[in-house]
């Protein structure tokens, strides 16, 4: 279980560097492999601020 929450961990860290580099919320879904954006806005907006 430890494992998955260190993925985990890695994927959100990976995603929060990605938005504060300014990637396009597009760009970022197909890097996360989120099927919808409504699914990676969901996730992640905590750390996109006028980006969305």
């Amino acid at each position: 279980m430890e494992s998955i929450k260190f993925s985990h961990g890695l994927r959100k860290m990976y995603t929060i560097n990605i938005f504060e580099k300014n990637i396009p919320s597009k760009t970022v879904q197909v890097l996360m492999g989120h099927p919808y954006i409504t699914i990676t806005l969901n996730l992640y907006t905590e750390v996109m601020g006028n980006q969305k």
